[in-house]
């Protein structure tokens, strides 16, 4: 992703382990910073964020290219 980064096979898998939290967001259209601020807590504890969009239920058909959930 970046010129002269390391890629993702060059960490030790232990960066890779860790408390997380899945943040459902199949709903949504956009993940704004309010609706994060209802996992505040959570989010405070977690290693990692999830987010749930669903949209693997889209693969192999054209939404899947379309409008997916953004951070905003």
């Amino acid at each position: 992703m970046f010129k002269n980064a390391k890629s993702i096979d060059q960490f030790p898998i232990d960066k890779f382990v860790g408390n997380a939290i899945v943040i459902p967001c199949q709903d949504k259209t956009e993940i704004t910073l309010e609706y994060l601020q209802t996992f505040e807590e959570k989010i405070a504890q977690a290693d990692f964020i999830l987010f749930f969009t669903g949209w693997q239920y889209k693969w192999n058909t054209q939404a899947y290219f379309d409008d997916s959930p953004t951070p905003q």
